[in-house]
């Protein structure tokens, strides 16, 4: 996860093993649900191959209460538009923001 260089906005990339049906440099609507909060945004897969079997891409987001619910909650379900539901754990979410926003301060 990161921003964008005027850090007006977020991205969160979003990866599984599991064929979710994403093609190379395409667009899909996907949706994230942290405990009761559904965010839906647009997923950019990535172009080329990634290690491991990985596929997945970014979603850009300008929403604080994403990124607030990313810091603060323990898990995240991903459901593409495209096929293939999945669970992500976010433990150790918070600091790594944490650390990542006094980065952007120096």
């Amino acid at each position: 996860m990161g921003v964008t260089a005027n850090q007006e906005v977020g991205y969160l990339g979003v990866f599984t093993k599991a064929d979710i049906g994403l093609k190379n440099g395409n667009k899909t609507d996907i949706f994230v649900a942290l405990d009761r909060n559904l965010y839906k945004g647009v997923a950019t897969s990535t172009n080329g191959e990634l290690k491991g079997g990985l596929s997945g891409g970014y979603i850009l987001t300008d929403d604080p209460k994403f990124k607030r619910d990313v810091a603060k909650k323990y898990e995240m379900t991903v459901s593409p538009e495209t096929k293939g539901t999945f669970v992500v754990d976010l433990k150790g979410t918070f600091k790594a923001m944490a650390a990542g926003k006094k980065c952007l301060k120096h």
